[in-house]
């Protein structure tokens, strides 16, 4: 979650009393650690104490109002296009032109399935079950709308519950739609606009939960449409044998950040995986990146935590059904991988930290040239400046930098400068900008990705960092 959209989601509440304010100032931030053209919003003209993230940066803060200039205001706006995962209405279909979705909950990222005929519906995982159950096509009658399965099912009430069948009275299949105020971002089902009459996971989020109905803007409400073609069904391989004896595998891609992603890393830099076959997502770290207190030990909470660095998201185009997939890591050698098989070809991903090289690889491989497809981004998780740049036809180089404020032993605000940058090489195709100024790899035959995130953290340095010049560092190592 971005800074702008944890300061919106926490800041605007609806005015109690004539006299509460209920107009800001925007303003021009002069405060550049997240680059230039961020802004602050202020009650009044004198522009001297904007909103402010109370404490720290991170969701769940308070939000009150301190000097201006504070790095806790910084602000920025950002439409849902421009979000890394951006949602939307579904299409009305139509009987000449069916579009289907899967209706995900963003609670654990759940899917709405029918069951049996008049049974309540239920969360899925993609895969286990059957997708024709958990994909929908949305028609839309005088303002509401109504869900119909592949597999033919409508969605109904029943009591206090949402069925689906085979036929029904067109009365109780008819279900208003409306953007949610949550933080999560989506949209929610109900029987009307307000109160007590959302879809919701009965009894929190998790595999096999029955749909029920809950308050408006409870998290467990917020889904979103998820076409039918960007969520890519599994098929686990019946046998695997590892090259070492301490591998660990397994034949389903992670759905649990927490406890089943595979993680890999050098001692300073590292990454988790996460092995989806639609959308790669490799989270990173390095172990200097802070939030909290410079030097010595404190009791408190003030001595901080470990920010996310960011995230390198490779997007894989014209996917379909995938079979024989595993992903595993490889203990004695130090090396992660996801393996799958989709209409005919077998294809490898490798994933390793160097610690010579200071960087992580992720290398694409296909057993027929010419497959490697793919759409490369780099989330920056304390920032926003991210630049694309294609150097030739065959590598490109993506790259952002900024600050997080630090304190030393005596109170004083030091920022922290950290940079990243990821390399692609590719053998083969062709890489280029699309539409949207990300980088796209096509037909190659193979592609490699070096990367490497670090701050100018030093623990021999007055204030601890050194103002070093991280671009010349990581260009020296690339």
């Amino acid at each position: 979650m971005s800074m702008a959209q944890i300061l919106i989601v926490r800041a605007f509440m609806a005015a109690t009393k004539a006299t509460d304010i209920t107009s800001f100032h925007i303003f021009l931030s002069m405060n550049t650690s997240f680059g230039t053209g961020a802004f602050e919003l202020a009650p009044d003209s004198t522009n001297s104490h904007a909103m402010n993230q109370v404490g720290e940066i991170r969701a769940g803060q308070e939000i009150g109002l301190w000097d201006k200039g504070d790095i806790n205001n910084v602000l920025t706006f950002v439409s849902k296009d421009d979000m890394e995962f951006p949602y939307y209405m579904p299409v009305i279909s139509t009987a000449a032109n069916p579009v289907y979705y899967y209706i995900q909950f963003q609670t654990g990222n759940w899917l709405l399935s029918a069951k049996g005929d008049k049974e309540t519906c239920q969360t899925a995982s993609l895969h286990n079950g059957n997708l024709d159950d958990m994909l929908w096509r949305v028609s839309e009658k005088d303002g509401k709308y109504s869900f119909v399965s592949k597999s033919g099912k409508i969605l109904y009430i029943s009591d206090s519950y949402v069925n689906a069948a085979k036929a029904r009275n067109v009365k109780d299949t008819l279900f208003t739609m409306v953007e949610s105020n949550n933080s999560l971002g989506g949209f929610e089902i109900g029987k009307s606009t307000t109160g007590r009459n959302f879809f919701n996971m009965f009894q929190g989020a998790g595999e096999g939960r029955l749909i029920s109905f809950w308050d408006l803007g409870d998290g467990g409400n917020v889904v979103r449409f998820v076409p039918a073609e960007a969520l890519v069904p599994v098929s686990g391989i019946t046998t695997f044998n590892p090259a070492n004896k301490y591998t660990l595998w397994y034949t389903k891609p992670a759905t649990n950040w927490m406890t089943s992603c595979l993680p890999i890393g050098n001692g300073q830099f590292g990454a988790t995986l996460m092995g989806d076959v639609a959308i790669d997502d490799v989270q990173f770290n390095d172990k200097t990146l802070w939030s909290g207190k410079l030097g010595g030990l404190t009791s408190t909470a003030a001595y901080g935590y470990y920010l996310n660095f960011g995230n390198l998201y490779i997007r894989s185009r014209g996917m379909s059904k995938v079979t024989d997939y595993v992903r595993y890591l490889d203990i004695n050698d130090a090396v992660a991988g996801v393996k799958y098989t989709m209409d005919g070809v077998a294809y490898s991903r490798t994933y390793f930290a160097s610690n010579p090289d200071s960087c992580v690889v992720v290398r694409y491989t296909a057993s027929q040239n010419g497959k490697i497809n793919t759409t490369l981004t780099l989330k920056n998780q304390n920032g926003r400046n991210v630049s694309y740049t294609v150097d030739n036809n065959n590598q490109a180089t993506i790259t952002f930098d900024g600050q997080v404020a630090r304190q030393d032993d005596h109170g004083a605000t030091t920022p922290e400068s950290y940079y990243c940058a990821a390399r692609i090489v590719t053998d083969g195709g062709t890489i280029t900008k699309n539409a949207k100024g990300v980088i796209e790899v096509n037909g190659a035959n193979s592609m490699t990705v070096y990367l490497r995130g670090l701050t100018d953290f030093d623990p021999d340095a007055p204030t601890y960092v050194s103002g070093a010049n991280l671009l010349a560092v990581v260009q020296q190592r690339q």
